[in-house]
């Protein structure tokens, strides 16, 4: 009965402690599996290279990486290096331009031209005002990225673009070309997704650690009861061992002075006797 016991609890143990490395390994497996949950949302500027004094270039700012619906951003750079053609949204060349587009493919990419007008180095910095998902979701990323556009040479001034154009109408910080602007939502859906996914295997975790505590625990009280009660049985049998062993000894003695008691009455008695025949000296007449 107590292999048996013993056994049933082995096979728990045993089961609980798979259902931990299986939890662990689908902790590990979920961001794999979902690329488009954990993926995070990025930008990149690319374009503007090997550029000369005078050249006309076109740099596309991309936003993408999860599922972006619509986006809110901007591009600054230096009117000393460069001039803004088109692209975007802009009231001229002023150093700023408005980045605000929807989509239904999952990203936004905002193609941009200037023209090259002073020797030397400058960047161009692409910053996030906000995100929204494809279902309309606050996303809580806000990506930004740079990038250093080196020109040679300078541009002779009978070549510099005086007129500039925007493909929209400037927008105000509120509009986004049709589209309402929703107030912002707090944690993204993504986001708690992501934190219900990481929480819930720790949760499972915990509790089969404490069940498995509590089993162990529950073992180790079984297990200190027994030798105790193994315990108890011996010092019964050794004390039971010990009473017969005085009860034999006692008896023995009872059994010892009993014989001395009667050998000693014997002896009395033959002596008495003794003493009584040799005081005889035969009969007289008297006594007949």
């Amino acid at each position: 009965m107590m292999t048996h016991c013993k056994e049933k609890e082995n096979l728990a143990e045993c089961i609980l402690r798979k259902m931990i490395i299986t939890v662990m390994v689908l902790a590990l497996l979920i961001p794999i599996i979902s690329p488009k949950v954990f993926a995070a949302s990025s930008v990149t500027i690319s374009g503007g290279d090997n550029i000369k004094g005078g050249d006309t270039f076109t740099v596309a700012v991309t936003f993408g990486g999860g599922d972006i619906g619509r986006v809110d951003g901007s591009l600054s750079y230096d009117t000393e290096k460069l001039t803004y053609i088109s692209g975007g949204s802009s009231t001229g060349n002023s150093g700023y331009i408005q980045l605000k587009e929807a989509s239904t493919d999952g990203s936004v990419t905002f193609n941009i031209e200037f023209q090259a007008l002073d020797e030397g180095d400058t960047v161009l910095q692409v910053a996030t005002r906000e995100m929204y998902d494809l279902n309309e979701v606050y996303m809580s990323e806000t990506p930004s990225a740079s990038k250093t556009i080196s020109i040679s040479g300078s541009a002779a001034s009978q070549q510099i673009i005086t007129q500039t154009s925007s493909p929209d109408q400037p927008v105000a910080e509120t509009e986004l070309k049709g589209v309402d602007e929703k107030p912002d939502e707090g944690i993204s859906g993504k986001t708690l997704f992501m934190v219900i996914i990481i929480a819930v295997p720790i949760v499972l975790i915990i509790i089969i650690a404490i069940i498995l505590s509590k089993k162990k625990k529950s073992k180790d009280d079984i297990s200190g009861k027994k030798e105790n009660q193994d315990d108890e049985c011996h010092e019964n049998i050794d004390y039971h061992r010990e009473n017969r062993h005085i009860d034999g000894e006692v008896s023995e003695n009872i059994v010892r002075k009993e014989k001395s008691e009667q050998k000693k009455a014997v002896k009395k008695k033959a002596s008495e006797e003794t003493e009584n025949w040799a005081d005889w000296n035969g009969f007289d007449d008297n006594d007949l």
